[in-house]
């Protein structure tokens, strides 16, 4: 059976030790942005967890797999990758998800939709 990927999503987290988390969004903000221009990227944002010091939460929607790919292989991604070695990541835990649908949240009643991906199974 083949998938059909029509994008590819990145979610997780990069903990740091937080007296030097206040500085990783403003550092890496040269890096995000370069991201953001990209390609292919339709969303790359990083923005510190109100509940836990010292994570940052991280997302990513790319327009496919050629995009993610270049994305990782071009100089932005290796210079953050630095960036980030250098100061110190504590753990993290990221997963990319091939996405096959994507539809809305909400109805047109602004409630959430009763059935989810209908007809797509």
């Amino acid at each position: 059976m083949t998938i059909s990927i029509n994008s590819v999503t990145i979610a997780g987290t990069i903990d740091f030790d937080p007296a030097a988390c206040p500085a990783v969004l403003i550092d890496a903000h040269p890096f995000i942005e370069a991201a953001r221009a990209q390609t292919g990227c339709v969303a790359y944002t990083w923005a510190f967890d109100p509940f836990v010091p010292g994570r940052v939460q991280v997302f990513e929607e790319w327009q496919s797999e050629q995009a993610l790919h270049d994305h990782f292989a071009g100089p932005h991604y290796q210079e953050m990758s630095a960036y980030l070695v250098g100061i110190g990541i504590q753990g993290f835990s990221i997963k990319m998800y091939g996405v096959a649908v994507a539809e809305p949240v909400y109805g047109e009643n602004n409630r959430p939709r009763p059935v989810f991906f209908a007809g797509k199974r």
